[in-house]
């Protein structure tokens, strides 16, 4: 691509860097080794790549390392991003929301946070993923002839309704 004033020819669409990132991983993702990783978010923003990965079987800081010299020697392979700038990959973090169906499947058993959509908040633990659905069962209690009887309560959400879902930490 030849530059010119307005895009002088090191311009690399941000869309196309995080596309190309992403094609890259889900490539090395294919290798034995690898085969439980997936990606939850790619960004490039204000020189910053960050890479947020998710493992079915747990990612450690050992394997976040591997990918990130790999993926920093494939980027300047091609000169995907010229000039300076920073890359982080690690993984999502209890901080970060789920964002993919794999992380539900991963945290069944988890206690939640689900907000939805509606700006309604539910919280419980995580007992099944299917369908587009996922189910919290919360412990509540009622009354019944002046005794107080705790029940387990299932909640039926689909996944469309859900605007963010955090797992909760307990000590």
């Amino acid at each position: 691509m030849e530059g010119n004033e307005k895009f002088p020819s090191s311009f690399k669409p941000t869309r196309l860097i995080e596309e190309t990132v992403t094609a890259w991983l889900n490539e090395k993702f294919t290798e034995e080794s690898f085969r439980d990783c997936f990606i939850v978010e790619v960004q490039f923003k204000q020189r910053r790549l960050a890479v947020y990965l998710d493992s079915d079987k747990g990612l450690n800081l050992d394997r976040c390392a591997a990918i990130s010299r790999w993926l920093g020697h494939k980027i300047e392979e091609i000169d995907l991003i010229p000039d300076a700038y920073t890359l982080e990959v690690s993984s999502t973090g209890l901080d970060r929301p789920l964002q993919q169906y794999r992380q539900y499947l991963k945290n069944i058993g988890r206690e939640v946070t689900v907000h939805l959509e509606s700006g309604k908040t539910l919280e419980g633990k995580l007992t099944e993923v299917r369908d587009g659905l996922i189910v919290l069962t919360s412990e509540v209690v009622e009354k019944e002839k002046n005794k107080k009887i705790k029940k387990n309560v299932e909640t039926l959400i689909h996944l469309s309704d859900v605007k963010k879902t955090f797992i909760q930490i307990k000590f």
